[in-house]
């Protein structure tokens, strides 16, 4: 921490330096963003866009031969400038204000280079080199003229063919200086080695220094002048290396470039006794790659690879197809990382460059748009426009980072250092976060529990000093939703799901549904579905709930539940019992259960709820009873059986509330056994009804009972046929009833009464 809060005092001094380079700054973003070259124009009006990922010929404004440059806009990709050195073109194709006429040549391998001036960001320097081979008089200088393009409409050239050094070849090349705001512009003599070094600053170009250094030009062609000053001069992305080619030289050579200083040291020859034209390093250094001019039409144009970390190792790539003498030799990195090579109506592509060998992968052919071509040269770029993460600034790094801006309580979120210029040291603070701090470059994730705002503080050091940014991380509530209770739909019918708690919906699957952005939409499907619903608050947060649609065919399967069959001796106590056959979305159920009272008598209802009982006749009675779901068996009647060698039917009508549902019972049965003759079973009560005697073979039966109670009399046969019936009020304690026959076989008499208990007799004389 202490280490933190000297940071902290140091960083308003550090800001004034920050504040300085802030022109650069915003290159350095545009070189992350790698849309400053996403469009190139060259040849016959051909054209390559790389913003979809994927190069595409288009149709650009300039017909040339050799060299060409282009500046984009570092968001969008659009072009900006563009000019074959000779005449300047804005975005759309339209020539600039006085925009004709530059030295630049129609047939110069790097006819011009665009620059942004580091001091004004609606100005571009462009440097010139004149053509060498195709003018009658060689145009061997170099030249910068400077676009204005903050007016409206189209920009304008308002300095032209300003002479910066005579005597100059057809080569440009560029870099960015080490303080992150400058640019080092380079180029080289006709006839000696010699190199010219400028510094564009904020306020000025300053220079040339002179280099003399290297062996080009040492060996006479055949052809002294103008061909010397033919083929590439490149600068590696880091800007340590820089390469020149010579086709009339028969030579190559790389150089070590300061690019704290500007100085060219440490030439090596790469190759000789070739036709060098065209020059690329891979992204990674390693490599050099180069074309070679065809000596005539039928022999093709041999593409080299060299091993730079292995005595320049030479390895043939493969070759290009020509139709005349010198068809190609343009290649460039693309911002994709890849090289690209003219071939005529096509582009060539070396897509592995940082592999060794045939491992590089060259061959891919993307085809220029039907009626252009590529003739022979590429747009001149400063790869470190494409890729600043090799170079060595001198200067303090800029501090930046990628992360969310609005997440969700609960979130864990991913903080990626996205600083610039190397920092070696990293401090990071999470407001509110765990966790709350952390030392290096690549943090944790940071999870946010609770609603708010966070900030996010970052503070980059390296050895020219430190920078910092901050970052405000909105964290959401979220929402709860629900999804309502689940609905049970009759098969083909329709229903309504109804969400809470958010803002906004979105339900899934959309089957059935009449618009899955309502919080209640209208449903309807055919088979059982679960639905999820999404629900957002008032940003991006969201949460999920599932509702159940039961889907249930209609008519409902019957039998459901049953009634279980008894079977035991007269006077003997059963249960009735009706249990679940079957478990379906049933929610309740009531049964009118019809009992023969002749071989049946209710006693208690152990489970079930009675609604009402009823006698449909003297022999039957009705009793409606609400089941209890909760378990399988969901009623129980406790009763008596009655008569003896007898069986009945007993039945349930079952209905339901729930929808769909036509249910049905299966019916049970009930078997009462005679169990003997003489036997008598009395069922006692607080006012027992009881048989004192049979006589007469049973025309007269002396009973007792509780005066003034009604009494019902019956007399059966064993198997269940009513012979006679007596119903009367008691009005002595014990009185004698008479039937007018007699009844000599074996009976069941049944004494019942409303008021008291019952009592059966069985009798045999």
């Amino acid at each position: 921490m202490a280490t933190i809060t000297m940071l902290d005092c140091y960083i308003n001094e550090m800001r004034r330096v920050t504040l300085i380079v802030l022109f650069f700054s915003a290159t350095v973003v545009q070189v992350v963003a790698q849309r400053e070259y996403d469009t190139w124009y060259f040849g016959i009006r051909a054209g390559i866009q790389f913003g979809s990922g994927v190069p595409v010929g288009i149709l650009g404004p300039i017909n040339t031969e050799e060299g060409t440059s282009v500046w984009c806009d570092p968001l969008s990709g659009a072009p900006i400038l563009s000019t074959d050195g000779s005449i300047v073109y804005d975005g759309t194709g339209s020539v600039l204000n006085n925009g004709t006429g530059l030295r630049g040549g129609f047939s110069s391998t790097n006819s011009a280079l665009i620059v942004p001036d580091p001091g004004n960001s609606d100005r571009y320097y462009i440097f010139c080199a004149g053509d060498l081979s195709r003018s009658g008089i060689p145009d061997s200088v170099f030249t910068v003229n400077i676009v204005d393009m903050s007016g409206p409409g189209i920009g304008t050239v308002v300095s032209k063919n300003n002479i910066l050094a005579y005597g100059t070849a057809e080569k440009i090349a560029g870099t960015v200086h080490c303080n992150g705001e400058s640019w080092w512009v380079v180029a080289h003599d006709t006839a000696t080695p010699r190199f010219y070094v400028f510094l564009v600053t904020a306020s000025s170009i300053q220079g040339p220094t002179i280099y003399d250094v290297g062996e080009q030009y040492t060996k006479s062609p055949g052809k002294p002048g103008g061909y010397y000053g033919m083929g590439s001069l490149k600068f590696s992305a880091s800007g340590r290396l820089l390469a020149m080619a010579s086709p009339s030289g028969q030579m190559c050579e790389i150089f070590d470039f300061d690019i704290f200083s500007g100085v060219i040291s440490n030439p090596r020859r790469v190759d000789s006794a070739d036709l060098f034209y065209g020059l690329s390093f891979s992204p990674n250094e390693r490599f050099l790659y180069s074309v070679c001019w065809n000596a005539s039409a039928d022999i093709q144009s041999p593409i080299y690879q060299y091993d730079l970390l292995n005595s320049f190792s030479k390895y043939r790539v493969g070759s290009l197809s020509v139709k005349k003498d010198r068809d190609n030799g343009g290649i460039q990195r693309g911002p994709d990382g890849k090289i690209y090579l003219v071939n005529g109506e096509n582009m060539r592509a070396i897509d592995s460059p940082n592999l060794a060998g045939s491992a590089c992968a060259f061959g891919r052919r993307i085809p220029l748009l039907a009626g252009t071509s590529s003739a022979i040269g590429l747009p001149t770029i400063m790869d470190c426009v494409l890729d600043n993460s090799s170079i060595d600034f001198c200067v303090p790094p800029i501090s930046a980072m990628k992360n969310p801006t609005v997440a969700c309580v609960g979130s864990c979120l991913t903080f990626t250092d996205a600083s610039q210029r190397k920092p070696t040291e990293w401090y990071w603070d999470f407001l509110g976060g765990i966790p709350s701090a952390f030392t290096g470059k690549n943090p944790p994730m940071v999870c946010y529990s609770t609603a708010g705002i966070y900030r996010v503080r970052l503070i980059t050091v390296n050895a020219w000093g430190a920078d910092t940014t901050v970052s405000d991380i909105q964290i959401l509530d979220v929402p709860t939703v629900n999804a309502g209770a689940d609905i049970i739909l009759c098969d083909s019918s329709y229903g309504k799901l109804r969400a809470s708690g958010a803002m906004r919906y979105e339900w899934s699957p959309i089957t059935g549904l009449n618009n899955q952005f309502k919080p209640d939409p209208i449903v309807r499907v055919f088979t059982t579905t679960q639905y999820v619903v999404r629900g957002w608050n008032d940003g991006e947060c969201y949460n999920d709930d599932t509702v159940m649609v039961y889907v249930l065919e209609a008519p409902y399967p019957t039998d459901l539940f049953s009634i279980n069959s008894v079977r035991g001796l007269a006077g003997s106590t059963s249960q009735l019992i009706i249990t679940k056959t079957r478990v379906e979305y049933v929610t309740n159920a009531t049964f009118a259960i019809t009992i023969p009272r002749k071989i049946f008598i209710s006693d208690s209802i152990v489970k079930g709820f009675v609604i009402s009982s009823s006698l449909l006749r003297p022999d039957f009675q009705t009793l409606t009873i609400q089941a209890d779901l909760s378990t399988d068996t969901v009623v129980i009647i406790n009763g008596i059986l009655l008569l003896d060698n007898s069986q009945e039917e007993v039945f349930a009508q079952t209905t339901t509330t729930d929808e769909c549902v036509n249910v049905k019972t299966t019916p049970g049965s009930i078997n009462s056994e005679a169990c003997g003759a003489s036997k008598r079973v009395i069922i006692g009560g607080s006012n027992p009804l009881s048989v004192i005697s049979v006589s007469d073979q049973g025309k007269a039966i002396t009973i007792s009972g509780e005066p003034r109670s009604s009494y019902e009399l019956t007399v059966w046969t064993a198997t269940g046929e009513l012979l006679a019936r007596s119903a009367d009020v008691i009005r002595e304690p014990i009185q004698t009833v008479l039937f007018s026959r007699h009844f000599p076989q074996m009976l069941f008499i049944v004494l019942r009464s409303e008021s008291v208990s019952t009592m059966v007799s069985v009798f045999n004389e």
